[in-house]
């Protein structure tokens, strides 16, 4: 991989998300972990491992939209828990997935957490 490829993760702080950003830093990539709380332990944490950290809301696809921006790609997870069930989740999804459209991304992966049932 080239260094200055960067993969952005959505919920970087959570679990799913940080997982994704822990192996991708120990497989050599420059990652971007998107987070509501930049100023927290966990976002510090990552940041400390050397992920870049950057404040993104799901519900504003403004901040998403400068937090993906010259992402080689995209881990993208909804989290149902944030209040408003599975309909804030789409919602979300929606808004990300919109941002494909106008992307250069060479990759996305999308993670509906109601799709799961957990």
């Amino acid at each position: 991989m080239e260094p200055d490829l960067v993969v952005a993760v959505v919920g970087a702080t959570g679990r799913q998300g940080g997982a994704v950003t822990r192996h991708l830093i120990a497989g050599g990539w420059r990652v971007r972990g998107l987070t509501r709380r930049p100023d927290s332990k966990r976002a510090q944490g990552l940041a400390e491992s050397g992920a870049e950290v950057v404040r993104a809301d799901m519900a504003d696809v403004a901040t998403l939209r400068d937090a993906f921006r010259d992402a080689y790609g995209v881990f993208s997870v909804q989290n149902p828990m944030t209040g408003g069930g599975v309909e804030t989740e789409v919602r979300h999804g929606s808004g990300t997935g919109s941002l494909t459209l106008t992307s250069r991304w060479n990759a996305y992966a999308f993670l509906p957490r109601a799709a799961t049932n957990h």
